[in-house]
């Protein structure tokens, strides 16, 4: 019964995107139907549209679907489509410089959620060789997704990373904080 109620919602919003498109922006309209195709297990719909995503050459005007695909990854883990994003992106090189240092943080943060280690790795050497200064805290933030650190929340981490917001708040939802207990109410 849970599963029929998530494929409801799934084709509720896929069905509201469908009668007013113009409701969102293109990248919130994109985010919402990848997130519903997944969620609501509409596995061949789904994967559709991520080929069409991935077959488009990378422009300018069309880069944010890397930050999109990365949230979505972060919150729908795939290691597979996450291999075909970054050979898209060795395909096609993108330079890493202040404009697109998001996207290559999110890459890394997408590896890391994933568990996917030698692509953090890889992805962490490239990020430390493109600063100028020793960057400390990335080392820090690649133990946290190793399950290295005594530290359980992203939250932690997030200030020092310079992330686009679907990706921060794809974290959050993924590595929420824990739960704590509340403290009973002191009586007078």
């Amino acid at each position: 019964s849970l599963l029929l109620e998530a494929l409801d919602r799934a084709l509720a919003a896929l069905d509201l995107l469908g009668r007013q498109p113009t409701l969102l922006d293109s990248e919130a309209n994109l985010t919402l139907r990848l997130d519903a195709l997944a969620a609501g297990g509409m596995r061949r719909l789904h994967l559709q549209e991520v080929d069409q995503l991935l077959t488009a050459p990378l422009t300018a005007a069309n880069l944010p679907i890397i930050k999109i695909l990365c949230a979505h990854l972060i919150r729908f883990p795939d290691v597979a489509t996450f291999d075909r994003l970054l050979l898209k992106i060795a395909y096609e090189p993108i330079p890493l410089d202040t404009e697109s240092a998001g996207i290559w943080f999110s890459l890394f943060c997408t590896a890391g959620a994933l568990g996917d280690h030698p692509k953090l790795q890889e992805i962490s050497t490239r990020l430390k060789n493109a600063s100028k200064k020793p960057f400390m805290a990335l080392t820090v933030v690649e133990a946290f997704f190793r399950g290295e650190t005594a530290e359980r929340r992203i939250t932690t981490f997030l200030p020092v990373l310079p992330l686009p917001m679907e990706v921060t708040y794809a974290l959050f939802e993924r590595f929420p904080p824990p739960v704590t207990a509340a403290a009973p109410a002191k009586r007078a």
